[in-house]
């Protein structure tokens, strides 16, 4: 359940912040502990890549943690994401 919340706060309010055009899938994709009720959870984005398709597109790599305070690295996965590129 805390991978579907994870992907759909960053399809909200991450992803058009990149102006996405596209994700092509995600790589590495682990649960390292589990998650209980009460849990508070962080995320921590780091873009891992990036290269250039064309003048007008591009993609980057992001690697994409969950943690815990206490339990640390609970879930983690590299998205691929395509992106229109910066002028």
């Amino acid at each position: 359940e805390h991978c579907s919340d994870l992907q759909r706060l960053l399809v909200e309010h991450y992803l058009p912040t990149l102006h996405t055009v596209a994700t092509k899938g995600a790589e590495e994709v682990r649960w390292h502990n589990p998650v209980v009720p009460g849990d508070v959870l962080t995320c921590r984005v780091e873009v891992e890549g990036k290269t250039a398709y064309s003048d007008e597109r591009g993609q980057i790599d992001l690697r994409i943690e969950l943690s815990e305070k206490s339990n640390g690295s609970v879930f983690s996965f590299v998205g691929l994401i395509v992106v229109k590129r910066r002028e």
